[in-house]
């Protein structure tokens, strides 16, 4: 008998016996063909809510937004503004209260990362509740963003870009404020640095007085401005000495001297330096100016910036603008 083999006798189906016999176990046979493929496995996270062809995509000549309104028989009639990168583009009544485009022309195709949509004028007059509904966005020819799409839209309410009282997207805008569409990533805003140095000759006391040269800058809303100034001169007759800053519009009525000077012994023409800084966030586009003022205290009668020792004397000044 063949070694390794090993047989034994059975009892076949028809009576008879049968001899059965089991040789060693052979090679491994070649692999077979694949399987049908299995099922698909989980999606990954969420990517950028960036318009289809990311930052170029983010590029247009025409925005278009469906919107409708509340009370917009009734007068005022709700008011939407729109904004691009914080720049005001266009604006419209919107009496209509089914849905409709409002089309946004731009002379040139512009880059917008973001896109406020803003109800200005939210108000109950005439016993009537003005609202605005805000449907979509389109940019360009691309698909629209509806305006419930949470991950791309959010409700700023209140202060149009202060960040404050933040709701998710929605199609309902029941108070002032701003409709937020993320369309491309943020482009980059390097600081700009405005500054200079004026003499200013003889300040009188008794009143608030718009230094000249008034600072003036341009600036975007939401961005910040810095107002660094050092004002270096002498004082006629003994006494306090200060001053303050504002930007735009008019002069507070209970401004506050926020810095100054004394004489600290010896004679009053001593130098004095008052420095100080203001910090505000724009909330408009456009050219800006700080005004800073001065006054005087008991004692004092008048600041002179030593037009003889110029430039050691009088004002300097710098502005910071971005982020």
């Amino acid at each position: 008998m063949r070694a390794g083999l090993r047989c034994v006798l059975i009892l076949g189906a028809s009576g008879a016996l049968v001899l059965a016999c089991t040789g060693p176990k052979g090679d491994a046979g070649t692999q077979g063909a694949a399987g049908p493929q299995g099922p698909s496995g989980p999606g990954g996270p969420p990517g950028p809510v960036w318009m289809d062809g990311g930052a170029s995509g983010a590029i247009a000549g025409t925005f278009t937004i469906r919107a409708r309104s509340d009370c917009g028989s009734v007068a005022p009639v709700p008011h939407m503004v729109l904004f691009l990168e914080q720049q005001q583009v266009a604006e419209w009544d919107v009496p209509n209260a089914s849905y409709a485009d409002f089309v946004a022309t731009i002379p040139a195709a512009r880059y917008a990362s973001e896109a406020d949509v803003v109800f200005t004028n939210d108000n109950n007059t005439g016993a009537c509740d003005h609202n605005l509904y805000v449907e979509s966005l389109q940019v360009g020819g691309q698909q629209p963003i509806q305006a419930t799409r949470t991950d791309a839209v959010i409700y700023d309410k209140g202060g149009y870009f202060d960040g404050v009282d933040v709701a998710p997207g929605q199609n309902l805008l029941d108070a002032t404020g701003a409709l937020r569409f993320f369309l491309g990533p943020a482009p980059s805003s390097p600081l700009r640095v405005y500054r200079n140095q004026v003499a200013f000759g003889t300040l009188a006391c008794g009143s608030n007085i718009t230094l000249p040269g008034e600072i003036t800058f341009l600036g975007s809303a939401g961005e910040w401005a810095t107002l660094t100034y050092t004002m270096s001169g002498r004082v006629n007759t003994c006494g306090h000495t200060y001053t303050d800053a504002y930007l735009d519009g008019t002069a507070p009525a209970n401004y506050l001297g926020a810095s100054g000077t004394d004489n600290q012994g010896g004679a009053c023409t001593w130098r004095r330096t008052i420095s100080h800084t203001v910090h505000k966030r724009l909330t408009t586009s456009g050219s800006h100016v700080f005004h800073i003022l001065f006054n005087c205290g008991s004692g004092a009668s008048s600041f002179v910036d030593n037009a003889g020792e110029w430039p050691l004397g009088g004002l300097s000044w710098t502005v910071m603008v971005g982020g």
